[in-house]
């Protein structure tokens, strides 16, 4: 039966006679074809509602985060708000999800473009900023993929600033 509302179909079709394996993890669609490629698809998640108390924002990111650290949940979908609570009240900065992303990998994949300063944020807070996720890409290179230039920017602003032990200020 044909899904109309569905937008990978037609590329999942034409496709099909050399789909090797389909996976799903963590709302990214994997698609590994039988001449190596890969088709990559990010599924949507549905949009946290930050005009709420931050009470009731955490509550949603607890009930939506499924094995994913809370942080890097907080840095893709939240805002530096909600980053900063989470981070006063313990959470680590140098966590990983089980696909080696860390705070900045999440950061730059922010929903809603605040990138540059979560990225400020997680390195006056001194997350290990030269990480290199399953995927082989460091936050920098990540990025880049994403044409986010200006994110990148940053990045290397906030690595040279850590790795010669500069201070951040505004």
């Amino acid at each position: 039966m044909r899904n109309e509302n569905n937008p990978l179909e037609p590329r999942l079709k034409k496709e099909k006679d050399r789909i090797l394996c389909i996976s799903l993890s963590t709302r990214v669609l994997c698609v590994r074809c039988k001449n190596q490629s890969f088709l990559k698809f990010q599924m949507d998640e549905p949009s946290l509602n930050l005009n709420l108390p931050i009470g009731n924002i955490l509550q949603s990111i607890e009930s939506r985060r499924g094995s994913v650290p809370a942080i890097l949940y907080a840095a893709k979908y939240a805002n530096l708000e909600v980053c900063e609570h989470l981070v006063k009240h313990g959470a680590n900065v140098n966590v990983t999800d089980v696909q080696g992303n860390n705070v900045y990998h999440c950061a730059v994949m922010n929903v809603n473009n605040l990138e540059n300063e979560m990225i400020v944020f997680f390195g006056e807070k001194k997350a290990t900023i030269n990480r290199i996720n399953c995927q082989g890409d460091c936050a920098f290179d990540l990025a880049h993929s994403l044409g986010k230039e200006d994110v990148a920017e940053t990045i290397f602003q906030v690595y040279n600033a850590v790795e010669n032990c500069d201070s951040f200020s505004e």
